[in-house]
């Protein structure tokens, strides 16, 4: 919902609640590649790369 809404907040709150509950990164990636039927290409990849960011950012602070 929030990929095809493009709420970049909820996406940064529910990639950082995932990761921290233990999601692994590849989990979090495949999550967000489902929401291609409903979203659209174009959403689903604005999501994706919003995701990337924040999990290269979390794994740096070694969170």
């Amino acid at each position: 919902m929030a990929a095809s809404a493009q709420l970049h907040g909820a996406i940064r709150s529910h990639v950082t609640q995932a990761y921290e509950a233990g999601a692994t990164p590849e989990e979090i990636y495949h999550a967000i590649l489902l929401t291609l039927n409903t979203a659209g290409f174009p959403r689903m990849i604005v999501a994706y790369s919003w995701a990337r960011e924040l999990i290269e950012r979390l794994e740096k602070e070694g969170r």
